[in-house]
């Protein structure tokens, strides 16, 4: 299951999807969020409210095919500007609270935190688009030990280390395209969410790639690393 699928498509996607059936932030949303003023900060001359994000009266589920991504409660904070009251920034994280998904996440995870997404938006001809993306999740790597197998302490220590691994993805958006020609253009292309899977050289990509100039301090860094290299060698 890949991250950035959860992120685009699925319930995680929370203001992009609100629309859909059984939104984290659709209709029910007070029923399994309770959302409480905690102070009133300033970013740039501007106010923004900082609101606290706890459970409420039911859990929340993401509804993930083939996996018990059920019984949540939320926890995070929400960030809305004092004027217009446009989101400036979620961090959203759900912890595991029913019976069932805290064994489940102790028995195969140990962890507190199933899921932790950030979002952070930035304004554009009036407008709010993401700008930034941090998604965190869990991966298991290995479901149990057999219940024969004898073990040793350092050895199931050492199994419970390798069990599972955080899985970190985050999105930098460093450009805002709102040409309709431009945006029927990409989405016309294919498209391979896999980020990991292998991709030829693009040349023209690299050849216009900002590269950060040395400094002159970067420079004498390197000429006297360069001298210390050669007296080692001698």
């Amino acid at each position: 299951m890949n991250g950035l699928q959860n992120i685009f498509q699925g319930k995680l996607n929370v203001f992009r999807n609100v629309n859909d059936a059984k939104a984290l932030f659709g209709e029910d949303i007070l029923s399994n969020h309770h959302f409480e003023l905690d102070t009133i900060l300033v970013d740039s001359d501007r106010k923004l409210y900082k609101i606290e994000i706890s459970k409420g009266r039911e859990y929340v589920g993401l509804d993930t095919k083939g996996i018990y991504n059920e019984g949540y409660e939320p926890k995070g904070w929400l960030y809305i500007y004092y004027d217009n009251y446009a989101i400036k920034k979620l961090e959203y994280e759900l912890i595991p609270a029913s019976p069932a998904q805290k064994a489940r996440s102790k028995r195969l995870l140990n962890s507190t935190v199933n899921h932790k997404l950030i979002i952070t938006y930035k304004e554009f001809q009036d407008k709010m688009y993401p700008s930034y993306i941090y998604y965190e999740t869990p991966k298991l790597v290995n479901v149990g030990l057999k219940a024969d197998k004898k073990v040793t302490d350092a050895e199931l220590a050492k199994y419970n280390e390798e069990r599972f691994y955080y899985t970190i993805q985050e999105i930098l958006f460093s450009e805002i395209i709102v040409e309709h020609e431009s945006i029927k253009a990409a989405l016309s292309n294919n498209w391979d969410m896999d980020i990991f899977s292998p991709k030829p050289y693009n040349k023209t990509f690299w050849s216009t790639y900002n590269v950060l100039l040395e400094s002159e301090a970067d420079e004498k860094l390197i000429q006297d690393l360069s001298k210390r290299a050669s007296l080692f060698k001698e």
